[in-house]
């Protein structure tokens, strides 16, 4: 799986014979991003431009914008003990 950052984009990009997983982890989030636009009227989610097979790549690839920040995994072990309790006790 290739993921890439160019400007204001983000790709991912998974061949077609690879781990099978990766075309419904991509299925996943393009519908929870798609609840989330819906629900959280004040939170700013990624547009999603492309997510499908290229067949000229026998690909599949997501393409979607790029929000500034750092993700989630990124930043959470700068998080203290006291910040992640919101976030458990929200799960």
């Amino acid at each position: 799986r290739d993921v890439f950052a160019f400007g204001n984009l983000h790709t991912q990009e998974t061949a077609e014979y690879a781990e099978i997983g990766y075309s419904y982890a991509d299925a996943n989030e393009v519908q929870a991003i798609a609840i989330a636009k819906n629900v959280l009227k004040n939170v700013k989610v990624p547009d999603i431009y492309f997510n499908g097979k290229v067949l000229v790549l026998v690909s599949l690839v997501s393409v979607q914008e790029r929000l500034p920040g750092a993700a989630l995994t990124v930043a959470w072990p700068y998080v203290s003990q006291s910040e992640k309790e919101p976030f458990k006790q929200q799960a």
